[in-house]
């Protein structure tokens, strides 16, 4: 494995902070990041090969308008769209 250090990965994911009653959604979940709902600055970014060496398999989908939940060896990850209001963003990301 070899890794690289950087100053920063990408801009803050998610871009805005999520309204916090989505963690209610998820509460009975031991969740990987159990502050996924506001916006930060990424920690790690992973290589599909390592990732996909940490997922279980398991996912919920508990609403249509809700992300989902992916079991993994670090805890439950929640991933996915909402159609939760944000503010006008035009964000790029460029994923070579």
């Amino acid at each position: 494995m070899s890794a690289f250090v950087i100053e920063k990965v990408n801009d803050k994911i998610p871009h805005v902070s999520l309204p916090a009653n989505i963690c209610y959604k998820f509460n009975d979940l031991r969740l990987a990041d159990p502050s996924f709902h506001k916006s930060a600055n990424i920690d790690i970014l992973l290589g599909v090969n390592m990732f996909l060496n940490l997922i279980n398999g398991e996912i919920i989908k508990r609403a249509p308008n809700l992300p989902f939940a992916m079991s993994t060896k670090l805890g439950w990850i929640i991933s996915g769209t909402t159609n939760f209001e944000s503010p006008n963003l035009n964000p790029v990301v460029v994923n070579h």
